[in-house]
């Protein structure tokens, strides 16, 4: 019984590096479209995941990659809709309600401009530290880490290794993560940010699948289409 139960957590923690979409599906009057099929497509790597809404035109698509999609939709009656570069962050669940307007399916609505999303699910308050900030940031340290940038955050005090996360100070109360899996204390130096793809820093209402009440999570850099080499040089002198 103990070993399920420490599987189960270690899953359920782990989902924290993914992202979770949902919404409803309405016509111009405002009732709800049932069975119209959607296509949920990973810009980097076009993985695509296919759903219908159900009898109150609600659809939920959970455990996303991080990361910019693409959603379709197509019914009988309604003009296909499509939304760009709708943007999922880390551990987040995204709400994204679409109205369809009434023509043939070879009809076509674009939307541009989908990262625009509202967080309006929870009360997390939360942020993330994106790449460029990793390689372009003027510090220096001898155990790269995130640390010195949460502390540009709002809700993060300290001076890097001493932070205090929305009134927490307590180390033993915050949750150092990778990819969602426990990092305390003896993973320490390898949080080089150079190395992952985002930094999501939950300040307030981490959630249930978050143990302490602040926390953040390093999220690994995963394969696309495109073939990129990344290269980290780091030189000390005596000086």
């Amino acid at each position: 019984m103990l070993l399920l139960l420490a599987i189960g957590a270690s899953i359920l923690f782990s989902q924290t590096d993914r992202a979770t979409l949902r919404g409803t599906v309405t016509d111009p009057s405002g009732s709800v479209v049932p069975s119209a099929q959607i296509l949920i497509q990973e810009v980097g790597t076009n993985l695509d995941r296919k759903l219908t809404t159900d009898e109150n035109g609600n659809y939920e698509a959970p455990a996303l990659n991080p990361g910019h999609y693409v959603i379709k939709i197509e019914t009988k009656g309604f003009r296909s809709f499509q939304a760009e570069d709708v943007l999922l962050d880390a551990g987040q669940t995204r709400r994204f309600d679409i109205t369809l307007q009434v023509g043939a399916t070879t009809e076509s609505v674009t939307v541009t401009g989908g990262a625009q999303l509202i967080q309006t699910e929870n009360g997390a308050i939360s942020g993330e530290l994106d790449k460029k900030q990793f390689l372009d940031r003027p510090v220096v340290d001898v155990y790269p880490s995130p640390f010195a940038l949460m502390t540009t955050m709002p809700g993060i005090q300290g001076n890097g290794w001493a932070m205090v996360m929305s009134g927490v100070s307590d180390r033993n109360k915050q949750a150092y993560q990778m990819d969602g899996v426990a990092n305390d204390t003896t993973g320490d130096q390898l949080d080089n940010p150079a190395f992952f793809e985002t930094v999501q820093v939950n300040e307030v209402s981490s959630g249930a699948d978050n143990s302490r009440a602040a926390s953040f999570n390093m999220i690994s850099k995963r394969g696309a289409n495109d073939w990129h080499v990344p290269a980290y040089n780091k030189h000390e002198t005596s000086a």
